[in-house]
């Protein structure tokens, strides 16, 4: 089956897309401590907390730059 090449993506949908892929990157990242943080938590090695005050900060912060 032949992919039928698109002439020229706009720019703002250019945009878009890179916009998508930081997104989906920082949800990944996000669901990988969050994984890591819930296995510390079942283990009880008491890093659980320290973590979640991080993943907060994070969010945070990208909440920030994306209001910029």
């Amino acid at each position: 089956m032949k992919v039928k090449k698109t002439k020229g993506i706009d720019e703002d949908e250019e945009k878009r897309m890179l916009n998508l892929r930081e997104v989906l990157g920082d949800l990944t990242d996000t669901l990988e401590k969050m994984e890591n943080a819930f296995k510390r938590e079942m283990g009880e090695t008491g890093d659980f907390e320290e973590e979640m005050r991080e993943m907060e900060d994070m969010e945070a912060d990208d909440m920030f730059q994306d209001e910029e």
